[in-house]
């Protein structure tokens, strides 16, 4: 594909400037919007710059990129990349064969090259009062046109777009969907998640992981409750409540309330540090402060769309590998794209491999029913009920510290379990290689700590146990 610079000059009346090829070259007396060719390296606006000098004599002000339109001469697929500009000084035919500034009201000349139409058709329906730099308005219209339709984009209720931000941290957005939907019909408003029991808002969280989220997302209903149900309205208010931190509280005050502030998330590093050949390490605090700066500087007065828009992309296009950067509406004024670096950026220090962990899973069984414990109140898995476990390096020091958790925690007395089921759950930081332990007691004793219970297996589903234990409860009961 041949990528091409197109400039598109505005007088003080309105006028355009176009320019008509000389009779002896190809499409000759037609006109044309002046330009020309990429070269290797160059972006769209150094391409211009060195066109409109070599063929117009001319030095350019004011380039600001709009958008990228596709055409085929022939067999020829043409990219033209448009950009608006200002001459500062008078321009010369030095290879065209005339020129002429052009009323949109008149209409384009009649012999006005194909790829050129398709230019002043985009521009007839240009507002050139909008204060919006041209590639952002394009960029807006991108995301109106291709955004995905997700539920919490259909609302402007704070709580409604609070929870389903909180609910896509670290989850997948398919993931998110059907618990975003049950969630709802559970707690549908934050009084009815200040009011709940945290055992039903861990048991409604069940299986989303991270559940210092559910948490905190309890803790700040009733706090938000506390002030009549209430959300405040701005960032700054929305960073003083409970498990709201800088990305989530820009986009709360963005899209419920309109206020004109960045959210940067994982997605909107990634798009800003190609965007803006940002070579620093996106994890570092001090890079996330200027990249929210950058932004901030130039956000339209419409930061919701913005802000989703940014969003959509780094999910979308702007991907970790191989991002297709040919459909990304800020490809022409993208560094990353234009230098060849979208593989390098962006920066991001490497996370440490996860340390694996031998983990002996305590099923008790008194007849047909069992013992579950409640965790600690902090730490891995707080608050949620599971079976009794043993940490090592091993499995063998692992089951020895089962069994002396048993002995000495429950009061239970146990002979050698009997091994069963196997399974691997991913933490963050940490991996568990589970196996399970079957061991058959005549009684279980009752004990002041930790919080305990007996059921039968089928009566497991009125609590909250996470993903971790599910798996092993799967897999006996297949």
């Amino acid at each position: 594909m041949i990528e091409v610079a197109a400039g598109i000059a505005v007088r003080e009346d309105g006028a355009v400037l176009l320019g008509q090829r000389k009779a002896e070259s190809m499409h000759g007396g037609q006109w044309e919007f002046p330009g020309g060719k990429i070269e290797r390296g160059e972006t769209p606006a150094e391409a211009l710059k060195r066109e409109w000098k070599e063929e117009l004599e001319t030095e350019l002000a004011d380039i600001r990129v709009w958008k990228s339109l596709d055409f085929a001469y022939g067999d020829r697929e043409v990219r033209l990349h448009l950009l608006f500009c200002r001459a500062i000084s008078p321009v010369s035919a030095k290879v065209h064969a005339d020129l002429q500034w052009r009323q949109l009201s008149a209409g384009p000349p009649d012999d006005l090259l194909g790829a050129d139409v398709k230019i002043w058709e985009e521009l007839a329906r240009w507002d050139f009062e909008n204060p919006n730099e041209p590639i952002l308005d394009a960029f807006l219209g991108w995301y109106r046109d291709n955004a995905r339709r997700l539920p919490w984009r259909e609302t402007k209720d704070p709580y409604r777009i609070w929870l389903s931000e909180i609910m896509l941290q670290q989850t997948r957005v398919e993931t998110v969907k059907d618990y975003y939907r049950r969630f709802l019909q559970r707690f549908p408003t934050v009084f009815d998640l200040a009011e709940a029991p945290e055992e039903a808002v861990m048991k409604a969280w069940e299986g989303l992981g991270y559940y210092s989220r559910a948490r905190n997302l309890h803790r700040c209903a009733k706090e938000i409750a506390k002030e009549g149900g209430a959300f405040p309205d701005t960032r700054k208010a929305l960073l003083e409540l409970p498990g709201i931190g800088a990305y989530t509280a820009g986009a709360v005050a963005s899209f419920a309330f309109g206020e004109r502030v960045p959210a940067v998330d994982g997605n909107v590093l990634r798009v800003t540090a190609r965007w803006y050949g940002i070579w620093e390490d996106i994890m570092k605090p001090q890079t996330r402060k200027l990249m929210t700066q950058r932004l901030q500087e130039r956000l339209p007065a419409d930061a919701a769309t913005f802000n989703q828009a940014m969003m959509e992309l780094g999910a979308t296009l702007c991907t970790p590998k191989n991002p297709a950067c040919g459909r990304c509406p800020l490809e022409g004024d993208c560094y990353a794209k234009w230098h060849g670096e979208q593989a390098e950026l962006p920066i991001k220090t490497k996370k440490k491999k996860p340390k694996r962990l031998s983990i002996a899973v305590g099923w008790i069984h008194q007849d047909d029913k069992h013992l579950l414990v409640k965790r600690p109140g902090e730490g891995l898995l707080a608050g949620l009920w599971g079976f009794p476990v043993g940490e090592g390096e091993t499995e063998e020091a692992a089951l020895a510290a089962l069994i002396e958790y048993l002995e000495e925690t429950l009061d239970l007395e146990v002979a050698e379990g009997r091994r069963g089921e196997s399974a691997e759950h991913v933490f963050t930081h940490r991996v568990w290689e589970m196996t399970a332990y079957h061991f058959e007691v005549e009684e279980i004793p009752e004990v002041e700590y930790p919080e305990t219970r007996v059921l039968r297996e089928e009566a497991f589903e009125s609590l909250a146990i996470p993903t971790a234990f599910q798996k092993i409860i799967k897999k006996r009961s297949r």
